[in-house]
């Protein structure tokens, strides 16, 4: 009988250890979700091939991104030659060259030094320029950009956000029936405010709305330093030219899809994100002579059931006769302009497209980087044997 207690006793232990231990774990992973509201690209695939999704579009994310910096570089470098070339032009007294001689020698001593410290600090700080967001669906991977300052439009804020709860809240432990009315009315007691309390803060919350309202205005990047709609743009290009190679695999990636801004899932946070983005990212780069603009909605929602499609496009047609007046008419054959709108359960991720060659180099695959893969496959094929037969001719 001893035996039997001790081993009922221990696998009790254990049981609770590893229920301890998958809370932890998944508190972890929770707490270090990135920030929703910067731009990112949406990675589609298969069900059971996530893992291998995730990997590919990282790593053509990261390859476009090194060389979009290559090029910067270059040009950068270019420019201080030319600056070089300009200053050894001009002649120097003995003076100036020896200053210039010290100067050279104190920078060489300095990154001597600090190349040992920056490697140091590399090896700790390692932060990658994207990050994957759980979005909970499966065959639906989000990808957000984590460089500083990467946002296109404004920061958002939102007066009444009692929906967007972070999941990682915790609610308040239950309390003792006992202790229950008493403390609830010692609650009352301290928490009941003044008429003039109320006044004041009524007061002081307008006034911390129009001062955000103030601020999230002025936090638009004007360079910001990854913009996902050229980069998805040079992926398809790169894919159907035939020339470009040493370009990183997407095997079991179905499509790309470029999001220009992230928010919570909810009414109000889509009105005010894709307002801003009509605000800062289409309508200052609308020619003045175009006239009839047409515009069609691409919705799509996953795992998300306290939203509607009728809803949504309700509200982003609204927005859209706010903002324009009107002007624009529904053309869902061939419109000016595509709005598109993905939602992952609590994330919304959205985007504007142009109409120009590129954007409908996207619209015409609908994203679909595997059937761009193989039309230009079977393009090369053709190709190849239309030459043989001119050669055996």
């Amino acid at each position: 009988m001893s035996t039997n207690s001790n081993n009922t006793t221990s696998n009790s232990s254990n049981r609770g250890k590893r229920k301890r231990q998958y809370l932890t774990t998944a508190h972890n992973n929770l707490k270090w979700q990135p920030k929703r509201g910067g731009p990112g690209v949406l990675v589609t695939c298969d069900t059971g091939r996530d893992g291998k999704a995730k990997r590919e579009g990282l790593e053509i994310l990261e390859y476009y991104l090194e060389k979009q910096a290559t090029k910067t570089s270059s040009k950068e470098e270019t420019k201080n030659e030319e600056s070089k070339s300009e200053k050894d032009d001009k002649k120097l007294s003995l003076e100036e060259e020896l200053a210039e001689l010290k100067e050279s020698a104190n920078d060489n001593s300095n990154s001597n030094s600090n190349d040992n410290d920056k490697k140091k600090s590399k090896r700790k700080n390692v932060k990658k320029p994207f990050a994957h967001y759980d979005t909970g669906c499966k065959g639906n991977v989000m990808i957000l950009c984590m460089l500083p300052n990467p946002n296109l439009i404004p920061s958002i804020n939102t007066t009444n956000n009692s929906n967007s709860k972070p999941e990682t809240e915790t609610e308040d432990p239950p309390i003792e029936d006992g202790k229950e009315q008493s403390e609830d009315k010692n609650k009352k007691a301290k928490t009941s405010p003044t008429k003039e309390e109320e006044e004041k803060g009524e007061a002081a919350d307008a006034t911390t709305v129009s001062a955000s309202q103030t601020t999230s205005s002025n936090t638009a990047n004007a360079n910001p330093p990854w913009d996902p709609l050229a980069t998805v743009r040079q992926v398809m290009t790169d894919i159907q030219d035939e020339t470009t190679k040493n370009i990183p695999g997407s095997r079991f990636i179905r499509r790309m899809i470029p999001l220009q801004a992230t928010c919570f899932a909810s009414l109000e946070e889509i009105k005010l994100t894709f307002r801003s983005i009509l605000d800062h990212l289409v309508l200052p780069n609308l020619p003045n002579d175009k006239k009839d603009v047409t515009f069609a909605i691409h919705f799509k929602k996953r795992n998300c059931g306290h939203l509607t499609r009728d809803q949504v496009i309700h509200e982003i047609g609204n927005q859209v006769d706010q903002a324009t007046g009107e002007g624009w008419k529904v053309n869902l054959a061939q419109p000016d302009i595509r709005i598109q709108i993905e939602i992952c359960k609590t994330l919304c991720g959205m985007a504007v497209l142009q109409a120009s060659q590129c954007d409908n180099l996207l619209a015409k695959y609908n994203f679909n980087v595997t059937d761009l893969r193989t039309q230009a496959r079977e393009q090369q094929q053709g190709t190849q044997d239309q030459t043989t037969n001119q050669d055996d001719k």
